[in-house]
């Protein structure tokens, strides 16, 4: 089989790197977008989730952003102040073409917990309803298709 000439070789392993390093920007700045929808769904300031975690508050800018990357150490730590599993801020996070991290990969429905993305949305959505025979009827919709 015959091989690509070493300019071309280092060409692609330059644009194989290069995409490496924007797939992890773009987690980067997946998981800080998390943090940020956790942090504010609970009402926290950075200041105050900064000072929980005895960092600045620039620092959360700067994960929030994903102009820093979160390291998991630190990553764990903020989960434990938002009340959410680790796997949360990479709940639905595609990753390359038609694939994605989900709940299923991250511990299965079983491990749903409360404060994950669906969840905290199928809440809102519900708390928000007017008529609770609306309500009433979407639960037992949900009830039926989970059987």
């Amino acid at each position: 089989m015959p091989t690509a000439p070493a300019n071309i070789r280092g060409r692609i392993k330059k644009n194989r790197k290069a995409a490496r390093a924007n797939e992890a920007a773009f987690i980067d700045k997946q998981v800080g977008e998390a943090i940020r929808r956790r942090r504010t769904a609970l009402g926290l300031k950075q200041d105050q989730i900064a000072l929980a975690l005895e960092i600045s508050y620039q620092q959360i800018q700067k994960y929030e952003a994903g102009t820093n990357r979160v390291s998991a150490g630190r990553l764990a730590q903020i989960a434990h102040e938002l009340s959410v599993p680790v796997g949360y801020f990479f709940d639905g996070l595609a990753l390359r073409e038609h694939q994605s991290i989900t709940l299923e990969q991250t511990g299965g429905p079983n491990h749903l917990h409360p404060s994950s993305p669906p969840l905290e949305q199928w809440l809102d959505v519900i708390g928000k309803l007017k008529n609770p025979e609306i309500a009433f009827a979407l639960f037992t919709l949900a009830k039926v298709l989970s059987q």
